[in-house]
């Protein structure tokens, strides 16, 4: 038989439902498992038995108070465990992602003077703020950054060979795979010979230091073809037209300069107007002096020919030694007469003249030579 003690301990599980859900539907915020474990309902919830005594106590004692205390402990453990969700999101939200180290896509250029100077661009992505560039190992004291993708410096003075380049950031550090080239200084001492025609199209040897295989050269400019590379310090060229007669600043170039001014210079052609004397024994030996314009040492005088070097005196004049010639072979005697009386012969086989009358004239042995 059901009692009243058993009718009200189903109505309050019923009850117990009921707010159970009802807080579910409302959406309230999550009680932690630590306020969960503290608001376990008391035992005379379960314990009809129980709640009479405790009733009794409650209304004896302290009335209304317990009840008030036991609704009000569970919301403050809520609010408190609120506040440390909301500290916990806070937390996170000023938690920056971690920084990617720097990215370098292209060095240019790659190779540059030991002394220093060369003007290098740096492409890539994430060039920040406070970047530090090392070349060869040596910290670059002076960095253009242009953007976050693109910065350039000047290369400082160091010894020739190969020297890595490496980016440091807040977020770490990059090295690029291709090395940067320090090579020697580019320098041009001499051009040899030190002038020529304007034609151009002959030789030229050039001696400096330094001449690498993208080296460049130039007489003023018109850029000279390269014939052979010698060594790093003797290049074979070949002479380009010029403009104008005169001198010409020789240039030699890659990523470095060098240069040497009024290195070569241009002449007009040689003109030769007379050779004083105009006659010379066939024995040779004559010193000659040329009358004209355009001479040099590396002009050839033929005489025949037989080539003839130049030389110039104190006196600013250009000569040259005839060389000794055989007399021209004379023919044979017999030949020379049959020559000429053939000749004779033609010459003398004349028609008889006759005068007005019809009849000859003349002499008589041009008559009797003109007979057939």
């Amino acid at each position: 038989m059901t009692t009243l003690g058993d009718m009200l301990h189903r109505l309050r599980l019923i009850f117990l439902l009921l707010m159970a859900f009802g807080l579910a539907a409302c959406d309230l915020p999550k009680v932690p498992q630590s306020v969960a474990a503290d608001t376990t309902p008391p035992d005379w919830w379960l314990d009809p038995d129980a709640e009479e005594g405790s009733d009794a106590g409650a209304d004896s004692d302290t009335g209304a108070a317990p009840d008030a205390a036991a609704d009000t402990e569970p919301l403050g453990d809520v609010e408190r465990a609120d506040s440390a969700e909301g500290s916990d999101d806070t937390a996170l939200e000023d938690t920056a992602p971690p920084l990617a180290p720097p990215e370098i896509v292209s060095v240019t250029p790659l190779r540059g003077s030991t002394s220093g100077g060369t003007s290098v661009f740096v492409e890539g992505a994430g060039f920040g703020e406070g970047i530090e560039v090392f070349l060869g190992g040596r910290l670059v004291p002076r960095v253009d950054r242009i953007d976050d993708y693109t910065l350039s410096f000047l290369t400082e003075p160091s010894p020739a060979g190969p020297a890595l380049l490496k980016l440091v950031t807040a977020g770490g550090s990059t090295t690029f795979e291709q090395p940067f080239t320090f090579l020697e200084n580019l320098v041009v001492d001499a051009v040899e010979p030190a002038g020529g025609q304007l034609a151009g199209g002959y030789d030229l040897l050039v001696t400096g230091a330094g001449f690498g295989d993208a080296t460049r050269f130039f007489l003023g400019s018109r850029e000279a073809q390269v014939v052979r590379r010698i060594s790093t310090q003797e290049v074979l060229l070949e002479a380009p037209p010029g403009g104008s007669a005169g001198a010409v600043e020789v240039l030699a170039f890659d990523e470095r300069l060098g240069r040497l001014a009024d290195g070569f210079t241009y002449r007009n052609p040689a003109q030769l107007m007379a050779l004083l004397p105009s006659r010379s024994p066939t024995a040779g030996g004559l010193e000659a002096e040329l009358v004209g314009s355009g001479f040099t040492e590396r002009c050839l005088l033929y005489v025949g020919a037989e080539p003839v070097t130049l030389r110039q005196n104190a006196a600013g004049r250009w000569s040259a030694t005839v060389p000794a010639r055989s007399p021209r072979p004379r023919r044979p005697r017999h030949r020379l007469r049959r020559r000429w009386l053939r000749l004779a012969t033609r010459c003398l086989r004349l028609r008889r003249w006759r005068d007005g009358h019809g009849r000859r004239s003349g002499h008589p042995r041009y008559a009797a030579l003109g007979r057939r």
